[in-house]
């Protein structure tokens, strides 16, 4: 007979003070680049590929 594997669960937690930074934009600058970034150049194929969508052309 075949004995199961039991996986370990790493365990964690998480500091509550880091609450405070919730909902606060922490790197403006980056923030700014990406956004500029993606409606330069749009996401990636595979991006819309993996919601199901079809793409934009790049060809515009």
């Amino acid at each position: 007979m075949k004995t199961k594997k039991v996986r370990q669960v790493p365990s964690y937690t998480i500091d509550a003070s880091l609450d405070r930074f919730s909902g606060e934009n922490l790197f403006p600058e980056q923030l700014k680049r990406a956004n500029e970034a993606i409606s330069k150049y749009g996401l990636p194929k595979e991006y819309y590929l993996s919601q199901g969508i079809t793409p934009p052309d790049s060809n515009s």
